[in-house]
């Protein structure tokens, strides 16, 4: 690089210059160059601001760069049949001087990028995890008929006779117990959800009984056992409102946005919609004065009907809640409300407007984004590792700190 950059006094012509140093660099890219992406906000050219954003994905780091030092790194990772459009594009644009100081730049880029990125750390047999999640099936009893709902499969098994229609309490008693001895850390923490397959408050006693018992495992083992729920929002009580202010407990409520939107994906058995219902049911919840239940986290579900979590996450604001996580649909592709060929460019509009969104926010300094920015939404937690300036050097914990148990007692990663 040092030698193209001095050899540049010799040279011209812009678009001499760019050949030489793509020539010479293309023959030595280094995984450092491949894994750095460069983008643009639609905010900062709207305003004129000549700056790209560079991100590295080994480091997890996050640079503001002329526009220059963008268009070289673009040129730099571009399919090698366009090269020579965009040596002609950027000669064009840029005098000699302007191509020299972008290549001096580009060269330190690089020098503080190998020093800064380090490749994941080798897998290590782990007796033990910190933190263990069970993800498990409690019951498939359900008031709703969700239509992207993902335990019809196993309600067809169930009413066949292959499978029980609720988890037996001794089970789910072995659930805990296994996690608790087989899984986790002394120190660590068991997270149990008995949440998956249906609505988990339409047996409150026996929900009750499993929060007892992981309290008495607690006692016993040191390990900290959790029992986390998630619930439609439907069927709340008196009773379940005043066990959650006494224990701190902290929940998952899913709604999929407004009224029309929400009801069209989950009505109620009947086919009314259950919106209003959870809408009722909300104002005791977020303004109680227990934290965990003020911060009671909205589960969004995004689909190709409506691909737009802005929409989403401004109203869910709007209704109060202080946590919100929205993920896209998982269905068969051939539903309209899937993630496929026909929905998928909705997909993407929609998440470049939430990424231009929350990026307006942070110019505005408007304290809503926080809502979103939590390590359990689907897009948020990348930006999440980003700010920490933290890597995730596995694809997922499945099968490692996250288990899924199915309703028999089967073991699933």
């Amino acid at each position: 690089m040092g030698v193209i950059c001095a050899g540049l006094r010799r040279i011209s012509l812009p678009g001499e210059a760019l050949r030489g140093w793509y020539e010479s660099e293309a023959m030595r890219l280094s995984d450092l160059a491949r894994d750095t992406h460069v983008f643009s906000s639609k905010i900062a050219l709207l305003r004129n601001e000549l700056r790209f954003h560079l991100y590295d994905s080994r480091s997890c780091k996050h640079f503001l760069a002329e526009r220059i030092l963008g268009d070289l790194v673009s040129l730099l990772i571009s399919p090698r049949e366009d090269i020579s459009r965009q040596i002609h594009d950027l000669s064009s644009k840029y005098t000699l001087k302007e191509i020299s100081a972008g290549l001096v730049a580009y060269e330190e880029l690089m020098r503080h990028l190998s020093r800064i990125s380090k490749p994941p750390p080798p897998r290590r047999k782990i007796t033990g995890w910190r933190e263990v999640h069970l993800l498990t099936y409690g019951t498939l009893s359900c008031n709703l008929a969700c239509r992207y709902c993902n335990s019809n499969h196993v309600r067809s098994l169930a009413s066949a006779g292959n499978i029980p229609k609720i988890m037996p309490l001794e089970t789910a008693m072995c659930v805990i117990d296994f996690g608790v001895e087989n899984l986790a850390d002394r120190t660590g923490r068991v997270f149990v959800y008995f949440s998956l397959g249906g609505e988990p408050l339409l047996s409150f006693k026996r929900y009750l009984l499993l929060w007892d018992y992981c309290n008495d495992v607690s006692q016993k083992t040191g390990v900290s056992v959790i029992l986390n729920i998630n619930t439609n929002g439907t069927v709340f009580t008196e009773e379940f409102i005043r066990h959650c202010e006494e224990n701190n407990v902290w929940m998952a409520i899913s709604i999929d946005g407004p009224k029309d939107i929400h009801d069209s994906m989950r009505p109620f058995r009947s086919g009314k919609g259950s919106y209003d219902t959870i809408v009722n049911n909300l104002s005791r919840i977020l303004e109680s004065k227990c934290v965990g239940l003020n911060s009671t986290t909205a589960a969004a579900v995004l689909t190709g009907i409506n691909p737009y979590p802005k929409q989403v996450a401004r109203h869910l604001i709007d209704l109060g809640f202080r946590r919100i996580a929205i993920k896209p649909v998982r269905d068969n592709t051939s539903k309209e409300w899937s993630l496929n060929a026909q929905t998928v460019e909705g997909f993407k509009e929609g998440y470049t407007e939430y990424a231009e969104w929350m990026l307006d926010c942070l110019i505005k300094e408007d304290d809503s984004i926080y809502s979103v920015l939590i390590g359990h939404d689907f897009f948020a937690r990348y930006l999440v590792r980003l700010i920490q300036e933290t890597k995730q050097a596995y694809r997922c914990e499945a099968g490692s700190g996250i288990f899924g148990i199915g309703i028999d007692g089967g073991l699933y990663p």
